[in-house]
């Protein structure tokens, strides 16, 4: 039994080592609360600058791969080429077109792209996708458009597997 006052907190809750503790306990939580959010929000720029780059590198390949083959006609070759941008897997689709004609498309199976076909690059930057047109020139005339969309989701994927190698 106790033998405080009712009235008097009794000792073993008001120690200042139990204070200390809780206070102690607390302060690492919220430190590492803190730390979590900030590898977290810089985990996810490190992959949006790296799907970004990616995006940048396969217009840029576009536009010096594509213009003699687009120029030629030869549309096997523009075919064979984005067969090879597909083989990131974070590319969902691809269309090059000429005005309004269709040169080629690509979409890859599993992913819900309505209305792309009429949709301009901004309107496909959402939550889920990233896009990017450019023009394809040959001889300062362009001579067709290339829009590529990579998914957000896939690339985390391949962005968490990278770090896990």
């Amino acid at each position: 039994m106790h033998n405080a006052a009712p009235g008097l907190p009794s000792a073993k809750t008001s120690s200042i080592s139990r204070r200390f503790s809780y206070a102690l306990i607390g302060i690492i939580t919220l430190l590492l609360a803190a730390f979590a959010v900030v590898v977290i929000v810089h985990d996810i720029n490190r992959i949006q600058s790296d799907m970004e780059k990616r995006l940048d590198n396969a217009i840029l390949l576009s536009q010096i791969s594509l213009p003699i083959p687009l120029w030629n006609l030869d549309y096997m070759v523009v075919n064979d080429f984005v067969e090879a941008l597909f083989l990131d897997e974070s590319i969902v689709y691809i269309r090059i077109s000429w005005q309004d004609q269709i040169i080629t498309e690509k979409k890859r199976t599993g992913f819900q792209l309505a209305g792309i076909d009429t949709a301009v690059p901004a309107q496909l930057n959402t939550a889920q996708l990233k896009a990017k047109s450019s023009d394809i020139t040959f001889k300062d005339d362009v001579i067709s458009q290339i829009l590529i969309v990579m998914s957000r989701e896939k690339a985390d994927a391949l962005g968490c597997t990278v770090m896990a190698s």
